[in-house]
């Protein structure tokens, strides 16, 4: 009973810990709730800091019907809108951390973009993270049964990025198959570069879309969707 009282106590200190650091530690568990951290809900589930301009504003709104309308092209439709956190110019930093890059979605539920990845590229690719999580299952997507390639690929080809090649060298393709846990990609980036790791990710998908095509990527989600890993939903397509 000593025991079980002990771990009791130690339990609620880990949750007061965590609570104590998501109120007065930057960090982006707060962008669940961003209006209690002072920014503005200005169309369902889009925050933005409260001083932004009207014209800014009105072209982030813009931006974010255009990105969703990528996706729902490929899906077909869309899964509910994630919260979307808006943060130009450093404006986010003090309340959820740095982010160091143009944009990231966190699962299904938050997608931040600073101001350079305010555009229907960076917001298609994060919905489309976000989406595929939806359909297919957070705990599901980061554990396993998604490859992180297959994701950031399919990510990186429905937004159309220009930024990458049509080729890369076999061993980062490689790499990528062999070591497809989303654990496993940062260590992939640092090997090969992060052009490499994104843009070989999307010459993987590009090669199975060619063998079978939209509708096959299309039925491998719904496999997945179904609770097949994504090698058996693939074994499946094959076969």
């Amino acid at each position: 009973m000593k025991i079980l009282k002990y771990l009791g106590s130690l339990l609620l200190l880990l949750i007061l810990a965590a609570f104590l650091a998501v109120m007065f530690v930057p960090n982006p568990f707060r962008m669940m709730m961003p209006s209690y951290f002072g920014f503005e809900e200005i169309a369902p589930q889009v925050f933005l800091p409260p001083d932004l301009s009207p014209k800014m504003r009105e072209n982030a709104l813009k931006e974010i019907k255009a990105a969703e309308q990528i996706v729902i092209e490929f899906y077909g439709s869309l899964a509910p809108r994630p919260k979307i956190v808006l943060c130009p110019f450093e404006t986010c930093d003090d309340v959820f951390g740095k982010l160091g890059s143009l944009g990231v979605a966190y699962g299904k539920r938050v997608i931040r973009v600073n101001e350079k990845g305010m555009n229907p590229v960076i917001l298609s690719h994060e919905l489309m993270h976000t989406n595929l999580k939806a359909w297919v299952g957070e705990w599901r997507t980061y554990f396993g049964s998604v490859p992180a390639w297959f994701d950031e690929g399919l990510a990186v080809l429905v937004s159309k990025d220009q930024r990458f090649e049509a080729s890369y060298p076999e061993k980062a393709l490689l790499d990528l198959k062999t070591n497809d846990g989303w654990w496993q990609w940062g260590d992939v980036m640092k090997r090969h570069g992060w052009k490499a790791a994104y843009g070989g990710s999307q010459q993987l998908v590009k090669e199975l879309s060619g063998k079978v095509g939209k509708a096959g990527i299309l039925r491998l989600i719904k496999l997945m969707q179904d609770g097949f890993s994504f090698d058996e939903a693939l074994q499946r397509l094959k076969g």
